[in-house]
């Protein structure tokens, strides 16, 4: 997607004096290091540092340092010593060409000079301390957005050369290019930020905190001190944090945006849609492995400006389950449905005087210059290539690569099965189906905090209830199906009277009560009265039986009908009465 590229407007504004000043015009940077060779006294390392300012005139911005003042720290992090101190004056000045988009309206005047420090110096090897290379300048634009008083914050540059680097004379990673410091709020940011090695080692990338360095002082007595403008030389470590102002902003999370922001760990491919406008400081770092081992890290401070764009023609489009940006353009996924519908939200309507969609479905040609966001009938499962274009051979076009994967669907689905009486194990049966390979259940049983990832789980509640019960799945191609069902965790309460007894002593039928279970029943009463209405028997035991004698005489009862009531709670609070017949036989 050239747009993407070309949406890039390097922009950088800063204030200061040619004389005692702070160094606003500075907004970005890094040190690098190579091994060059092995001398009697130690290796031999070239020092690289590349800071980039803004050469606008009427913003009256310093120019670089001359001299810049280096210094090399012998120890640990939280413990070292001055090694020697640099004052470098060979400054070496580009002038960096922006590029300038052609469907971008309103483009400020830029105008951004790289300057790139260099020298050689000799190390001893050392086995248990590293070396610190270290320039610290002050201040940062006091309009950043996302940290506190930048006006007052310096920035610190630096590298370490590790006692591994130093053993395996090893080249630290160095930036393929800078990052564009103007991005356009709602449009789809994609920068490579990658780096290369010569050493061939393994880079994993990630945004990290930039760090402190230097202050506002500006007097005579305090301008060359840590607290000053231009420290001489430049203070040990530790350097803290810039302090980021949370919880909307981080080092992990510098700028926002929806998506968010992010750094790919692998690629170091920056992507995500800005959606704030402002400066916002950002630092990316790369760490170096080899053989599993850590040999350095390389730390870029940079500042992203967030503006908001005349945008004239550019491609955006959403739809399906997955949407991603990728350098070659977008990616979309849809599970079960084989029609898909594309949303076109392309910017901005008023300049696109055409637009066509393209793709190849199973070799048959697909075109649609009328629907300006089409459902896209896809044959079958399979992986589709095609393009949205706007103003196709006009000056002012975009055009978007569009990769879909239309995958089979899945049927997410379960049954249980339970104890009815008293709250006990409830065995849960998975009868999803799919024609991928089933990779992943996430079941949440109803109760905080109570979940399981096994494919069939058995789980026992507490307390009686109705719980909803939820199964989501994902299939090996990553998509998803969920289903809820609510099960009723009630036991069952059984109870039956009979009409007649004989407690004639034989062992068969000697008392009246209820059958049943009655586990999970309270508040159980029991009445019989004779038909005089006259209590003869009364229980609040549901096990115990009437044995035809009076509780009241003690003597033993006629032959003939008596009237019972039962009453009893069941486990959710319902409420249970019986009455009836109850003969006496002997």
């Amino acid at each position: 997607m050239q747009v993407f590229l070309r949406i890039f407007l390097l922009l950088m504004l800063g204030v200061g004096s040619p004389l005692i000043s702070y160094a606003k015009h500075i907004i970005g940077g890094e040190v690098t290091y190579e091994c060059l060779e092995q001398t009697p006294t130690g290796r031999k390392y070239r020092i690289t540092m590349l800071i980039y300012r803004d050469c606008d005139p009427s913003t009256g911005g310093a120019d670089f340092d001359n001299p810049a003042y280096f210094s090399i720290y012998k120890g640990s992090a939280n413990l070292n010593t001055l090694f020697t101190t640099q004052a470098i004056t060979n400054v070496s000045v580009t002038y960096i060409i922006p590029d300038t988009p052609a469907c971008i309206q309103n483009v400020p005047y830029v105008c951004v000079e790289r300057g790139r420090y260099s020298f050689e110096t000799i190390l001893p090897i050392e086995e248990i301390d590293s070396y610190f290379i270290v320039y610290q300048r002050c201040c940062r634009n006091n309009s950043i957005v996302n940290i506190y008083d930048p006006e007052t914050i310096g920035a610190t540059y630096s590298v370490e050369i590790t006692p591994k680097a130093q053993t395996f004379c090893n080249n630290s990673p160095v930036f393929n290019d800078f990052p564009p410091t103007i991005i356009c709020k709602d449009a789809p940011l994609l920068f490579d930020h990658s780096a290369s090695d010569v050493d061939g080692d393994q880079l994993v990338y990630s945004f990290c905190a930039p760090e402190m360095g230097g202050g506002p002082g500006l007097t005579s007595q305090n301008y060359t001190d840590c607290g000053g403008a231009q420290p001489q030389p430049p203070c040990a470590p530790p350097f803290a944090p810039v302090p980021f102002i949370q919880p909307q902003y981080s080092p992990t999370n510098p700028i926002g945006g929806n998506p968010q922001i992010t750094i790919d760990s692998v690629t170091g491919l920056i992507s995500g849609i800005p959606n704030k406008v402002g400066r916002f400081v950002v630092g990316v770092c790369v760490d170096e492995y080899r053989d599993g081992v850590k040999l350095s890290t390389i730390k870029r401070d940079f500042q992203f400006n967030v503006a908001d764009c005349d945008l004239t023609v550019l491609v955006l489009v959403e739809g399906g389950d997955t949407l991603l940006l990728t350098p070659t353009g977008y990616y979309l996924s849809a599970c079960g449905a084989k029609d898909l519908y594309i949303e076109n939200k392309s910017l901005d309507q008023q300049f696109i005087n055409k637009f066509e969609w393209r793709f190849d479905l199973d070799g048959v040609p697909y075109t649609n210059d009328s629907d300006w966001s089409p459902t896209i009938p896809f044959p079958k499962p399979s992986r589709y290539f095609g393009q949205l274009l706007l103003n196709p051979g006009e000056e002012c076009a975009d055009t978007a690569n569009i990769v879909v994967d239309i995958f089979p669907g899945l049927n997410a689905d379960f049954s249980y099965a339970y104890d009815t009486c008293v709250a006990g194990p409830v065995t849960f049966t998975d009868l999803s189906t799919a024609e991928a390979n089933i990779r992943d259940w996430k079941w949440q049983f109803g109760v905080s905090n109570e979940a399981s990832t096994d494919q069939s789980p058995v789980y026992t509640y507490q307390v009686p209830g109705e719980y909803p019960v939820s199964l989501r799945i994902i299939d090996t191609n990553g998509c998803k199906d969920s289903t809820v069902q609510f099960i009723d965790i009630k036991p069952v309460l059984q109870w039956y009277m009979p009409n007649a007894f004989t407690p004639n002593g034989d062992g068969i039928n000697d008392g009246f009560s209820g059958k049943g279970s009655m586990l999970c029943a309270t508040n159980f009463n029991m009445a019989i009265w004779n038909r005089w209405g006259e209590l003869v028997f009364a229980t609040e035991d549901p096990l115990e039986f009437w044995t035809g004698r009076s509780q009241k005489t003690g003597g033993m009862s006629p032959n003939g009908v008596y009237v019972y009531t039962v009453s009893f709670t069941g486990p959710k609070g319902e409420k249970f009465e019986y009455k009836g017949y109850a003969t006496l036989i002997r």
